[in-house]
């Protein structure tokens, strides 16, 4: 979704969300940042809640359509071996020539980018929509990003996003362009279970009695179950 200051600078948008990428291959893969994800997901996986019988048949049903059978428990979890290449290959895929943009805007005819093109309905939607190559939506847009990618470093890159910025005509905030995540500080790497006891009180204050009836109605009396007896 896009602010107002987003809807009137599209262009600024996607010349931001290029520049990130552009920083992106520049920095390559932290292997940092893939050490404490792996630490992140470790915890989560050995302190989740159990899923309910439901959710755990519909995950399962799901995985088994991609997943071979030795894989189904950890084979969205685990990584054994990360692959900086494949991550390398993914970013170089993010470039101008290899996009689709959708804006999705009520007030779409404001913008002007789609006057000269004829507008469809989308198929027991009821839908408006119009298609539009990026070069004449926004001409030299597609130059521009390419251009960003080839930052050789980073100070090229902050002076073509100042640039952009710039033109644009827009105020931001002083500071830094968006950097790529650093490695993710104070992950706990040992969580004992040794000293994760407490010890069961003997009996509850009078205040905390009341406290929990108030909330959760009077305690229940012990039900006592008597057997029925066998027929004669």
């Amino acid at each position: 979704y896009l602010t107002d200051s987003g809807r009137a600078n599209l262009e600024l948008v996607l010349d931001l969300v290029y520049a990130y990428v552009a920083r992106l291959r520049q920095e390559g893969v932290s292997h940092r940042l893939y050490q404490t994800i792996a630490r992140v997901n470790r915890l989560e996986w050995d302190w989740n809640d159990p899923a309910g019988p439901a959710s755990t048949v519909e995950d399962f049903a799901e995985r088994m359509t991609r997943l071979p059978p030795a894989h189904l428990l950890t084979g969205d979890s685990l990584v054994d071996r990360p692959d900086p290449e494949l991550v390398d290959h993914i970013l170089s895929r993010l470039a101008p020539d290899n996009m689709n943009v959708a804006l999705v805007d009520k007030q779409v005819a404001k913008l002007g980018l789609f006057q000269a093109h004829e507008v469809r309905t989308l198929p027991y939607w009821g839908v408006n929509y119009s298609m539009a190559e990026l070069s004449e939506a926004l001409p030299g847009a597609l130059q521009r990003w390419q251009g960003l990618l080839n930052a050789t470093n980073a100070s090229e890159l902050a002076d073509a996003v100042h640039a952009a910025v710039l033109h644009a005509k827009v105020e931001v905030a002083d500071g830094e362009m968006p950097m790529p995540p650093g490695p993710i500080e104070g992950v706990p790497q040992d969580i004992s279970l040794v000293h994760m006891h407490a010890k069961k009180p003997e009996h509850l204050s009078t205040e905390l009695s009341v406290r929990a009836a108030e909330l959760y109605g009077p305690r229940p009396e012990q039900v006592q179950v008597v057997q029925p007896k066998a027929p004669a």
